[in-house]
């Protein structure tokens, strides 16, 4: 436009950042301050982790020295260090909700755990336990991830349907999730009668199954929210 203003470009459309995952999140704030502000990885397990151990690494300084301990936890600071002989082994630290060990993974069990360890995900760490008057640490011998372990500690799925869900396909489609799911943990079947009253039926051992997140998620889609229970 003669002797007019120049309009100015208007400015550019910036495309939305997708926001972290919660797991994405708590890494980052450890990372950058050291502790946890808005939860801690081990919160969704608060209440599963009874049946892994009920030990924390608040009562460690208490426990007797030498005793076998199991415990939680996230895994922190890696130190990789080799012993005389030049073989290599880990040092680290094993934080739960209550606070954190020190750990030590010599170099036989750094080298079968390695990947674990070097790992992001909760995990189920048990050893020796080593006390003295200044700190508590745990010589490590075994060390699963925790979904496993909290997998492997569940004897039976027990699934309540009412029968109006059984119907109509409703019985083809729960077989079906069940048997893609087989594992070990046996299977009992709540069916809620018209009358009210409720049949219990022990399902064999071709419906014994591994009750995954996913597997969990898969049965609430054909039966109602809660309806799956862990023991």
């Amino acid at each position: 436009m003669l002797g007019g203003a120049v309009k100015a470009p208007p400015p550019a459309v910036r495309e939305a950042i997708p926001e972290w995952d919660p797991r994405e999140k708590l890494k980052y704030e450890k990372e950058a301050l050291g502790f946890y502000i808005t939860s801690h990885p081990l919160d969704k397990y608060s209440r599963e982790l009874a049946r892994i151990s009920k030990l924390t690494t608040a009562d460690l300084a208490a426990a007797p020295d030498g005793s076998q301990v199991q415990i939680a936890g996230v895994i922190h600071a890696v130190k990789l260090k080799n012993n005389k002989s030049g073989k290599r082994y880990a040092t680290f630290s094993l934080e739960d909700r209550e606070g954190a060990v020190e750990a030590i993974a010599w170099s036989e069990t750094y080298a079968r755990f390695e990947a674990i360890i070097m790992g992001d995900e909760p995990v189920v760490a048990r050893g020796k336990l080593d006390v003295d008057d200044e700190r508590a640490q745990i010589i490590l011998e075994s060390l699963v991830p925790l979904d496993s372990a909290l997998l492997d500690s569940i004897r039976e799925v027990r699934i309540t349907a009412p029968m109006s869900r059984l119907e109509n396909g409703g019985l083809d489609a729960l077989r079906t999730t069940l048997a893609r799911y087989h594992g070990k943990s046996m299977t009992y079947l709540h069916v809620g009668l018209a009358d009210g009253r409720e049949a219990v039926m022990l399902l064999g051992d071709t419906y014994r199954v591994t009750p995954s997140n996913s597997f969990i998620t898969e049965l609430e889609q054909i039966l109602p929210p809660g309806s799956v229970e862990l023991r």
